[in-house]
């Protein structure tokens, strides 16, 4: 994997505003982050799990580059905001620095200062929260290493790429949670894997409903989602410390599929 290259980066976004000063010093302590990466991705997956923390829930977001559905950014809103409590301290959040879906989350999560954007090498998030990590020689690459990273995926809305990282991460045995309401691969599109649209058995089935209720309030879904993860977070922290899975055999997640 290339080493990261300040001089030469590429924002994909407009730059990135001033950052605040505890996002500073966050910053501050993960020089690491810094260092060149490993030459294989199964390297790197074991670099970035051990600086996020073997002991800890990464939670990763999955959603489209816009907002279709009428109350999904209000959602993704609420989630965050539920998410970045205490509730979740145990947890971390991965995006891949894409629009919509994930900024929303990133900007709307706490300080941002337990939320990580995976970009390529020589590219930034254009966040205004979050810490950036520059990983994977492009952009399939940095997917790739996304969809092994993640404990639990939250998916709203989205295409063909979201379904196909999310079938991919339910396959390896992460907890997939579905935001069904929003539509579109969250609500079982683009061959969506079934099985995750099935209640796991730690839920409880109020709060799964609550998930693909379309007459349930923004509040309401959101609360569930929390509960849903923390639920994740508690099972996965009691755990022994854990090493990633290495990457499967062969990856299929077409660089051509839209978000």
């Amino acid at each position: 994997l290339p080493q990261h290259q300040p001089q030469q980066q590429q924002q994909l976004q407009q730059p990135q505003q001033p950052q605040q000063p505890q996002l500073q010093q966050v910053q501050q302590q993960h020089q690491l982050l810094q260092q060149p990466w490993q030459d294989t991705t199964k390297e790197a997956v074991e670099q970035l799990r051990s600086e996020l923390g073997r002991d800890t829930c990464i939670v990763c977001i999955l959603g489209g580059t816009d907002f279709h559905s009428a109350d999904s950014e209000a959602l993704v809103k609420a989630v965050a905001l539920k998410l970045g409590g205490a509730s979740a301290s145990k947890a971390k959040f991965l995006t891949r620095g894409m629009t919509g879906v994930q900024e929303t989350f990133a900007e709307h999560c706490g300080d941002g200062s337990r939320v990580w954007n995976l970009v390529p090498n020589g590219h930034s998030s254009g966040y205004s929260r979050g810490i950036d990590i520059n990983v994977g020689a492009d952009m399939e690459e940095r997917k790739t290493i996304f969809g092994l990273l993640g404990d639990v995926y939250i998916t709203v809305e989205g295409g063909l790429s979201v379904s196909q990282e999310a079938k991919a991460a339910f396959e390896r045995g992460a907890v997939v949670v579905p935001l069904m309401r929003t539509g579109e691969a969250s609500s079982g599109m683009f061959d969506f894997p079934p099985g995750a649209l099935q209640k796991p058995a730690f839920c409880v089935e109020e709060q799964w409903s609550l998930l693909a209720s379309r007459d349930a309030s923004v509040e309401a879904s959101a609360a569930a989602v929390a509960a849903i993860v923390a639920s994740c977070v508690a099972e996965f922290t009691a755990k022994e410390p854990r090493t990633p899975p290495p990457p499967p055999s062969s990856v299929s997640l077409p660089s051509a599929a839209p978000p």
